[in-house]
């Protein structure tokens, strides 16, 4: 029965899907809940997680990663760019000295992430020029939406994927700083939606790729 339910080209079912907390809040948990109300016989275990899943291990069909070389032996479907942008609130940039160059962040508050010393180092690029500036700042934390949170707040400036920050650069609650400059984050590329080739593509998960590439390939 479950073999022929696989191959009557409706999608049912249980499918796992895993992907980075940000991006799943923010992109990925709208489109399921409206992929949810087309396909009635089809259920959904999301994984919020940040951390790498062994689909065979770990029995996720699906897997969203953020990155600029999709990982190889899995296939791979590009569904969206990412970029890093650099933020603050107005208040701060108004009380605080110019912005002209990533130099320049060396005498502002930074929010990083603290994951490992690394993270204070932030590298742009603007053409063929990259440069590096070491920041400091007052609050570390590994989560993009309280970091947003800190720098409405006026602690300072920090890094956030586009689709994190776009709400609040569209209500003015937030500026784009040095926006000729390109950062040159670990988190960045683009997001694909990744499964093994040896993985047995149900109606349901075909349906649910595709679902996705449409969305997002829209403005």
């Amino acid at each position: 029965m479950q073999v022929a339910q696989q191959l009557s080209g409706t999608p049912k079912g249980l499918l796992c899907v895993s992907a980075p907390k940000a991006f799943a809040r923010h992109v990925l948990h709208p489109l399921l809940l409206r992929f949810l109300v087309q396909w009635p016989q089809v259920q959904l275990h999301l994984i919020a997680s940040d951390h790498d899943m062994d689909p065979i291990r770990e029995g996720v069909d699906l897997m969203i990663r953020i990155t600029r070389h999709p990982p190889e032996g899995f296939v791979a479907r590009e569904l969206m760019s990412i970029k890093q942008v650099l933020c603050a609130s107005p208040a701060y940039l108004a009380e605080h000295p110019a912005i002209a160059h990533p130099a320049d962040l060396s005498a502002h508050s930074c929010l990083s992430l603290g994951e490992d010393a690394h993270d204070r180092r932030w590298r742009f690029r603007q053409g063929d020029i990259e440069t590096e500036v070491v920041v400091q700042g007052r609050y570390t934390v590994n989560h993009s939406a309280l970091r947003l949170d800190a720098i409405v707040a006026g602690l300072g400036l920090c890094t956030l994927p586009d689709y994190v920050a776009r709400a609040a650069l569209e209500q003015g609650t937030a500026v784009q700083v040095l926006p000729n400059w390109d950062f040159m984050g670990h988190y960045g590329g683009s997001a694909y939606a990744l499964y093994p080739p040896t993985r047995f593509v149900s109606p349901s998960l075909r349906a649910l790729i595709d679902h996705l590439v449409a969305a997002l390939a829209r403005p």
